[in-house]
């Protein structure tokens, strides 16, 4: 298991994409954070992107069906 860390207080979620599915990107979010949160953390509320030398899945899908 590995680790990533981003200068930011609140992950709001994480994907990977990319034409091979090889960046991870993460989202952050700065609302409710105190002016000194913000000083200390100043990214927080960017988008973050890594190529952590892993891929990720193409997502399953459902396939629509007409239920009579």
């Amino acid at each position: 298991m590995s680790t990533v860390e981003v200068l930011a207080q609140n992950i709001t979620s994480c994907a990977f994409g990319g034409d091979d599915f090889d960046t991870l990107y993460i989202t952050t979010v700065r609302e409710g954070m105190t002016d000194e949160g913000l000083a200390n953390l100043p990214l927080s509320g960017s988008l973050f992107s890594i190529q952590p030398n892993v891929r990720g899945l193409l997502a399953n899908r459902f396939k629509e069906r007409n239920i009579t």
